[in-house]
């Protein structure tokens, strides 16, 4: 057998060995990741920090859309106390991507919410949300949320999943 057929055989046999990606599993995570982003966005309507202290790794981290930068004990702490209450959360565009054990989710939200007793009125933001895998578990390690400003239509307002 020459040099050039046992080169073949040699790849043929070892791609039998080679992982083949795994398309139920990319779709599983990525139902999960949804699934993690709903239990959280329903726990946020809900004033739920219990819910959410499991949800969020313990590093993580929210840049507000004031650009605050917030630890996730510094988020729970103003949400048990009732600094921050949300009266309503809602989202849509929600766009996921999965990069490995990591996800990367954005979506647009609408809230209504009262900041130290005031009425903050109803707000769209775009949420951006970066998520891992820790122990089979999908848990948000960090959050950015910008605010959507009244009046301005632009391209980038609508889905972007083309």
């Amino acid at each position: 057998m020459n040099t050039a057929k046992k080169t073949i055989l040699v790849l043929l046999a070892a791609c039998l060995f080679c992982p083949a990606q795994d398309t139920n599993s990319k779709i599983s995570d990525e139902q999960n990741v949804r699934d993690a982003v709903e239990r959280m966005t329903t726990a946020w309507g809900n004033n739920d920090a219990e819910t959410l202290d499991k949800l969020w790794s313990d590093d993580y981290t929210f840049t507000n859309p004031s650009g605050i930068f917030l630890t996730k004990a510094k988020r729970l702490s103003m949400m048990r106390s009732g600094r921050v209450k949300v009266e309503t959360y809602a989202v849509d565009q929600e766009n996921v991507r999965i990069y490995g054990d990591t996800a990367v989710v954005t979506y647009r939200s609408t809230v209504k919410r009262q900041a130290e007793g005031r009425e903050i009125g109803s707000e769209q933001h775009r949420v951006l949300t970066v998520l891992v895998k820790q122990n089979g578990v999908w848990r948000a390690i960090a959050q950015q949320s910008t605010p959507v400003l009244a009046g301005l239509k632009r391209p980038s307002d609508t889905n972007t999943d083309k």
